[in-house]
C-alpha cells in the first residue's frame, strides 16, 4: 500500500486530531485532547447503540468497504469525494492542523502530478 494512502487511511479511520502534533500552544493542545476524548466517547456510544454485537469479521468487513470506497474515489481522481473522508480539521502529514480546503487543494495537486494511478488494498 502506498505510504501516502496508508497515512491517509490512518487519519481517516482514527478520525481525530493528534494532540502531539498540534501547534505549540498549550491551550490548543488541551482543546484537541478534549475534542479527541469526546469524539471517542460519542463514537463508542454510537457504535454500542447501533451495533451492540458486531463480530471482528463484521468490523473488518466494514473497514474494508470504507477503505475500498476511499481508494476508489482516489483512483477516479474524485478529489471532492476523497476530501469528504476527512474530519473538518486534521493533523495532516507534515503540515500540522489543516482544514478540508487545504486537503482538497493537496489532493488536486496530487491528482495533477499523478493523473494516472491505481491504488489498491
Amino acid at each position: 500500500m502506498n505510504v501516502r494512502i496508508l497515512a491517509v487511511t490512518v487519519l481517516v479511520v482514527s478520525g481525530f486530531i493528534s494532540p502531539s502534533k498540534a501547534a505549540n500552544n498549550d491551550e490548543l493542545r488541551a482543546q484537541a485532547r478534549e475534542a479527541a476524548r469526546e469524539r471517542r466517547r460519542q463514537e463508542a456510544k454510537s457504535k454500542a447503540d447501533d451495533n451492540p454485537e458486531l463480530s471482528n469479521a463484521q468490523l473488518n468487513q466494514q473497514l474494508q468497504v470504507f477503505i475500498t470506497a476511499f481508494l476508489d474515489s482516489a483512483n477516479r481522481n474524485d478529489a471532492v469525494t476523497q476530501s469528504n473522508y476527512y474530519a473538518p480539521k486534521v493533523d495532516y502529514m507534515d503540515y500540522g492542523i489543516v482544514d478540508k480546503a487545504f486537503i482538497l487543494d493537496d489532493i488536486r495537486k496530487y491528482n495533477a502530478k499523478w493523473p494516472s494511478h491505481h491504488l489498491m488494498m
